[in-house]
C-alpha cells in the first residue's frame, strides 16, 4: 500500500510519512491519498474514522482528523495475501506547534513521498 504525505484541506503539506506511518497535526482535518503497487488493500484507522481502498492504478482519498495528540493504530482491512496480518500502521498526531520539531527528528526513509502519483 502506498500512502502519500498528509495534506491539509488546501492541498499544502500537513505532515510526513515515517517508517511506521504518517505524522499529522492534531485537531486538523488531513487528506490521505492512497494507492497500491500490487493488489487491493484497505487503509483504515478505526479511531479516526473512514476506510478507503488502495487500488492498483488509482489514487483514492480519505479525510481523517485526530482530535487530540496521540498514536492511532491502523491496518489493512482487506485480505490481501500472506503478509496481510502484518500490515499495521500508526498515525502519530502532534500539536501543530510541535509537529515541525518532531518531523525534524525522524530518520529519512527512502525517497520522500509528495502525495502525487505513486507510479
Amino acid at each position: 500500500m502506498a500512502l502519500g504525505s498528509p495534506l491539509s484541506g488546501d492541498g499544502a503539506a500537513a505532515g510526513a510519512v515515517g517508517q511506521c506511518g504518517p505524522y499529522t497535526p492534531a485537531g486538523v482535518p488531513v487528506k490521505f491519498r492512497v494507492s497500491s503497487p500490487d493488489v487491493i488493500h484497505s487503509f483504515w484507522v478505526p479511531r479516526l474514522g473512514g476506510k478507503v481502498d488502495a487500488v492498483p492504478g488509482r489514487i483514492n482519498e480519505v479525510r481523517l482528523q485526530a482530535d487530540r495528540p496521540g498514536i492511532y493504530r491502523g491496518l489493512c482491512a482487506e485480505f490481501c495475501g500472506a503478509g496481510h496480518a502484518q500490515m499495521m500502521l500508526e498515525v502519530h498526531a502532534h500539536e501543530a506547534s510541535e509537529l515541525a520539531r518532531v518531523l525534524a527528528t525522524l530518520p529519512q526513509v527512502g525517497t520522500p513521498i509528495d502525495g502525487g502519483d505513486p507510479q
